[in-house]
């Protein structure tokens, strides 16, 4: 309350406040309630997951990845008997179980068996016959082994029975050719019957080496591949052989057909048919050419045996005679007597035939102007 006398407002604004000594020390109140605070008590850990003191780790042996040991092989599936055609392709296989790696080997007749042209897979699980033949009919077995044991299948019979199969028979024949020089030359050949069908290709009666196939190539022909080229063809019935075709070569630019030489013979013909001048080519007695320049074209011809004077005969592709003007015989250096007689028509191919007017004796050569080839 304010009062309105100067003595009462001196008297208020002049009254002592309060002093530290008004105040008492006692301890604080704990937040939330009343009470002296206690000190924390100290106890042993829990371990994690419940009461108890902890135990040491106990030791025991390491188990494998998975918690498997160790298995020795087991059979799950035993191969099977079966009866199989003779010629014909199967397989005899099983399934086994086992820690890896697993070693197979398969037995016939309680013989290990081992890998050969109709046999394979030995040492697999899975052993297989391409084609089977007769002398494999008996028992199979195969066994299976790891690091922790061996296992062994039960018995397959095996039995081949006789085939009702077709033997081959020649449907294609190869074809005779006349190829220039480093061009390419091939032949075929195909057979009825029942298959499989296996090919073999000779050379005048020698195998090669690597040509089994139905087609047979030779690439950049040259000289020496002039020869016989016949097939044989094989199935498990049996085998046929082809005709021979004759491969002939020609140097490049020629008229793709072979001149023919020959032993003219006693009498002396004017007229040679298609068949005799081939005769005079290819049968015996066989003059060999010998090319004695590429550049000037000559050749040299040997004479007949001694005590066989006969005549000569040869006969050049009219085109290649036209290509180089004219064709010139020497003996010696002495023109050797020749004449022109009928023309001869040879798989189509028009030829000019010559003939020594004398039985030749000696050596004597073929002059052109330009490389004529020569050949049986």
């Amino acid at each position: 309350m304010l009062y309105h006398d100067d003595e009462t407002v001196v008297r208020l604004n002049r009254e002592p406040g309060p002093t530290m000594s008004n105040y008492t020390n006692q301890p604080a109140t704990p937040i939330g309630g009343a009470g002296t605070p206690q000190p924390p008590t100290i106890s042993d850990a829990i371990p994690i997951g419940g009461a108890g003191a902890p135990t040491p780790p106990t030791t025991a042996p390491a188990q494998p990845i998975g918690g498997l040991a160790a298995q020795a092989p087991i059979i799950t599936t035993h191969p099977q008997s079966k009866s199989i055609v003779e010629g014909q392709a199967t397989t005899l296989n099983i399934v086994a179980q086992g820690t890896p790696p697993l070693a197979y080997q398969w037995y016939f007749n309680d013989v290990a068996t081992v890998d050969d042209a109709t046999l394979g897979g030995s040492q697999t699980n899975s052993i297989y016959f391409n084609p089977i033949q007769s002398g494999r009919t008996g028992r199979y077995k195969c066994t299976v082994t790891n690091g922790s044991g061996t296992a062994t299948s039960f018995d397959a019979i095996l039995t081949v029975t006789a085939s009702a199969g077709v033997p081959p028979n020649i449907a294609m024949q190869p074809q005779s050719k006349t190829v220039s020089v480093g061009n390419s030359a091939s032949f075929s050949c195909l057979a009825n019957g029942s298959s499989p069908f296996t090919y073999k290709w000779y050379r005048n009666d020698v195998e090669i080496v690597g040509a089994n196939a139905s087609n047979f190539v030779i690439n950049n022909v040259q000289p020496a591949d002039a020869a016989d080229y016949h097939c044989i063809i094989t199935n498990p019935y049996g085998s046929a052989t082809s005709n021979k075709a004759k491969l002939t070569t020609t140097t490049a630019g020629g008229s793709g057909s072979p001149i023919y030489l020959g032993n003219g013979g006693i009498p002396l013909l004017t007229v040679y048919t298609q068949n005799q001048l081939k005769t005079l080519a290819q049968g015996p007695p066989q003059i060999n050419p010998v090319l004695r320049s590429t550049i000037l074209g000559t050749y040299e011809i040997s004479a007949p045996p001694s005590g066989q004077n006969e005549y000569r005969v040869m006969a050049f592709p009219a085109v290649e005679v036209a290509a180089n003007g004219s064709i010139k015989f020497e003996s010696s250096g002495a023109t050797l007597p020749m004449q022109q007689i009928t023309d001869t028509t040879v798989d189509g191919i028009v030829y000019n035939v010559f003939r020594t007017t004398a039985r030749s004796v000696g050596d004597f050569t073929l002059i052109g102007g330009t490389a004529i080839n020569v050949s049986n």
